[in-house]
């Protein structure tokens, strides 16, 4: 058996300022609402979070009866959240929350067996905000042997690898899409939980580099934002998202080339808008320099069908649903050379190589267009053993 214990410490800090001076007419009517200040913005959101665990686990194989790994565990976090700087006296909401959740939950799986892997987990709030919340995770693996048998081990000389995949969820929204105060922005809501139910399946054949993905994803309560006011939604209907994902690996010698199409779509646009198909795709040449310096020169690129792309509001750094403008319908395509001598890795890249050739409406969201062409290089030194 084993005991296990873990400690994470996590913190998040945003500042948004808008000082006073020049323009304050085009800064007045950028936003809607002035809360505190008319002519300067100075807001603040942190979010400290200290979560621990604990548990036994009986270890799968131990004895020859043992054909699981079975785990109990119990856990504790601390959620702080904080609004504004503490000089301001506003009295809208309160700017400091806590939250202490006790959490329980546990994992069966195996994943010694050749035939037949799995991983379930699950855990569920029982005291705190997160009392009531349910978090299931499954994830199941298996490989069906076909074709002619070797004869000298008489296994099957061919298989296909077959995934599944799952979760269920049905959590509290975090305390900032109920309760929020800034310059500009304030909302004090009493949303319901969300609900998620997600299954995936994939089917790999590694002998051609051919797999094949398709998921479904049914979401309940879902909430968004749109550009009329950016302020957070429920979705009061059922929402779903289908995904049908295909790869394939080409090889000729050196030459090597994986592309991947990805076609998704979501039942309500306007709710959740999504590019019908996108397309990578990745040519490369492997090869050895004086038999020590192995090294990949190739290019990628990338292309997403035009859609209703989520604007930015910079000030909550949400993402909000907007039906005037659409983005993509351009490709994307990027040089690259890697190189690994011994424990040193190395690359260089010029990303965007059509920068201002293939089009000059290369937004990837309103009012951000892609960056332009840029050269990046970096090393990596392995000093390990």
């Amino acid at each position: 058996a084993t005991i296990f214990h873990s400690i994470d410490f996590q913190t998040y800090d945003h500042s948004f300022r808008m000082a006073s001076g020049a323009d304050q007419t085009e800064k007045r009517d950028f936003f809607t609402n002035h809360y505190y200040n008319v002519d300067a913005t100075n807001d603040s959101t942190s979010y400290l979070n200290f979560p621990t665990y604990a548990g036994l686990r009986l270890n799968e194989g131990f004895n020859k009866y043992s054909q699981f790994g079975i785990s109990a565990f119990i856990g504790y976090d601390r959620q702080t959240y904080t609004m504004l700087v503490d000089s301001l006296d506003l009295d809208y909401i309160p700017r400091k929350h806590v939250s202490n959740n006790v959490w329980v939950g546990g994992q069966l799986s195996r994943h010694l067996s050749s035939a037949l892997t799995f991983d379930i987990t699950m855990k569920t709030g029982i005291s705190g905000d997160k009392a009531g919340d349910v978090d299931l995770n499954g994830e199941i693996q298996t490989v069906i042997p076909f074709g002619r048998r070797d004869p000298e081990t008489g296994r099957r000389r061919d298989s296909l690898t077959v995934q599944a995949r799952g979760f269920f969820r049905n959590n509290r929204p975090s305390y900032l899409l109920d309760h929020y105060f800034s310059n500009h922005f304030k909302w004090n809501n009493d949303f319901d939980r969300i609900k998620k139910v997600h299954i995936d399946g994939m089917v790999s054949y590694s002998k051609t580099k051919t797999s094949i993905r398709a998921g479904i994803e049914n979401i309940s309560k879902y909430i968004y934002f749109t550009n009329e006011d950016y302020l957070p939604r429920q979705y009061d209907k059922q929402l779903e998202v289908f995904s049908l994902e295909v790869r394939q690996g080409l090889q000729w010698g050196i030459l090597n080339w994986d592309n991947a199409i990805l076609v998704q779509t979501s039942t309500d646009d306007e709710v959740l808008a999504l590019p019908k198909f996108s397309v990578e795709t990745d040519l490369s040449i492997r090869f050895l320099v004086a038999k020590t310096l192995s090294a990949q020169l190739g290019v990628t690129g990338y292309y997403n069908a035009k859609y209703y792309a989520p604007t930015y509001q910079p000030a909550t750094q949400q993402f909000a649903m907007q039906k005037e403008i659409k983005c993509g319908g351009f490709p994307n395509l990027n040089g690259y050379l890697n190189c690994n001598l011994k424990r040193i890795k190395f690359f260089i890249m010029m990303t965007n190589i059509l920068s201002g050739a293939a089009t000059s409406d290369t937004f990837i969201m309103p009012d951000y267009p892609m960056m332009p062409r840029r050269f990046e290089w970096g090393v990596t030194l392995d000093l390990q053993n």
